[in-house]
């Protein structure tokens, strides 16, 4: 393997981080610079011109450290030795040479070149292989190698990125499918120790690299096929990123996960009952299939196999997707030929596939023995890992056998932004009042029929009266029908509370939007 960068320089570590820090090499200030709003909108040079952007090359060489660092490590351009020396000192760039992030360029004799991408994301620094836009001193122009370091900067990074579980990790985290390490080193800071683990020696090498120069000291990069390097060991939390492009080949290790493109998923859920805590939390991010036997959901709930009965299983699309509009989709975009479409197609119908399920997977392991439940919700388009979190509290709430005397004391509001539409039918000349529906589209899309009287008393939950002083005065002024229960008007309160439109006092701080 022909890894580009050293491992056993401490001082050219604490070097680089110094001229990263100095020049302002972070997130907030590559957006600046480049006036995009955040990292994932970064684009290459190479990307601009290809768009037919005018003049997007500088006129001048980089005149500062943060334009050089920009330019070598994120536009994989080319840079003259000289211009190198003259904007950093020598404690600058000797760090980029002793740690092998630049080299001679192999076309142009008087410029350097980088060995590998480098940029900001999640709070840190990560390194990773060169594309395909950026080949910098790659030997091979810049190819994907079939185990390339895929950036962790790129939209479904972002996607993973934005729903990692970040606090209340517990002790031990595990990154499976870990490859540049960035979801475990996003982690350590809440936890005592984490693991990123990949099949790959390359990706295993990048990890430990990243680890390194953040200072990330208790990390642990493992070599190996997910559980196998951490055979008999538990964990607090799991996540995953897997490849998951369905293919049948495998061509790129990042990417290709089989048939269907569920071959590594599986078994990773397979492994959850081994090696997940009681009260532990299992994440990821990807594509995996609803079959005519069975959703999603439920699919998942068999491959935990007898310890099925101790996980609550949630699912949460954010696009889904018919297997016919997937492969056209890939023989429009010249991804596969007419005769590879068609053994493809054939193969998920063959297989049973109706739909691509592209989103969050959340499984969570009961602390001690009771009632699990199985839930799917859309995702709506503002949802982050706050509402997720509140998702799975709730869920694990809504089991409990006194939720409905919980739910009486609460004091509801009414979500902001939620709508009440009522239909109205003329009888006799008259328009009356025939249904009433209530619907958020954040941040889980829902829709609930309710009766009409319902536009009465939904105003009373304004977050200071109780649940039971609600019922009360619905009662009394005739808005429910005579006799309703608690107990039937706690069952009202699931469905409102559960479906986001009615928000209960000591959730509404923690849905304040994730501000990274």
């Amino acid at each position: 393997m022909n890894f580009p960068l050293r491992l056993d320089d401490p001082q050219g570590f604490q070097g680089l981080r110094r001229l990263l820090a100095e020049s302002d090499f972070s997130e907030e200030g590559v957006c600046r610079r480049r006036e995009i709003p955040s990292i994932y909108d970064f684009r290459t040079l190479r990307e601009r011109e290809g768009d037919g952007e005018e003049s997007p090359r500088p006129d001048s060489p980089p005149v500062d450290a943060l334009d050089l660092l920009v330019h070598l490590f994120m536009d994989g351009e080319g840079v003259p030795r000289e211009t190198l020396e003259g904007v950093l000192d020598r404690d600058g760039w000797r760090p980029l040479e002793t740690l092998g992030l630049i080299t001679a360029h192999p076309v142009r004799e008087a410029e350097v070149a980088a060995t590998a991408l480098l940029y900001p994301t999640a709070g840190l620094h990560i390194a990773s292989d060169l594309n395909e836009d950026a080949p910098g001193a790659s030997p091979d122009g810049g190819r994907l190698r079939p185990d390339s370091v895929y950036p962790a900067i790129t939209d479904a990074a972002r996607e993973f990125m934005a729903d990692l579980p970040r606090e209340g990790a517990g002790d031990r985290v595990l990154d499976l499918c870990a490859g540049t390490g960035v979801a475990a080193l996003a982690c350590a800071s809440s936890a005592e120790h984490v693991w990123a683990v990949d099949i790959t020696e390359r990706c295993t090498r990048f990890a430990e690299f990243n680890a390194r120069l953040n200072g990330i000291e208790n990390a642990t990069a493992l070599e190996g096929d997910l559980y196998l390097p951490v055979a008999g060991q538990t964990f607090h939390r799991i996540v995953a990123h897997p490849p998951y492009v369905p293919s049948g080949s495998d061509e790129y290790i990042f990417r290709d996960g089989g048939e269907d493109g569920e071959q590594i998923f599986r078994r990773i859920v397979e492994g959850l009952p081994d090696h997940l805590l009681p009260g532990g939390l299992f994440y990821a991010r990807c594509m995996a299939t609803d079959r005519r036997d069975a959703p999603l959901e439920d699919r998942l709930r068999s491959l935990l196999g007898q310890a099925s009965s101790e996980f609550h299983i949630f699912v949460v699309p954010s696009r889904v997707m018919d297997p016919a509009r997937y492969i056209l989709g890939a023989l429009q975009g010249g991804r596969m030929g007419p005769e590879e479409a068609d053994r493809r197609l054939t193969r998920l119908q063959e297989g049973g596939v109706e739909a691509f399920v592209h989103g969050t997977i959340l499984i969570q392991r009961r602390a001690e023995p009771g009632t699990v439940a199985t839930v799917r919700r859309r995702r709506g388009g503002e949802l982050n890992r706050v509402h997720l979190d509140w998702l799975r509290r709730w869920t694990a709430r809504s089991v409990e056998t006194d939720l409905d005397q919980w739910l009486m004391e609460q004091r509801p509001s009414l979500r902001d932004g939620a709508q009440v539409e009522v239909i109205h039918r003329v009888v006799g000349g008259q328009p009356q009042a025939e249904s009433l529906r209530v619907q958020a589209s954040e941040p889980f899309p829902t829709a609930i029929a309710l009766p009409p009287q319902a536009a009465n008393f939904l105003p009373l939950f304004d977050g200071e009266r109780t649940s039971r002083e609600v019922h009360a005065l619905a009662a009394e002024r005739g808005w429910i029908p005579e006799g309703t229960t608690e107990g039937e008007w706690a069952g009202l309160l699931r469905s409102l509370v559960g479906g986001g439109v009615l928000c209960l006092d000591e959730e509404i701080e923690k849905l304040d939007p994730v501000v990274d």
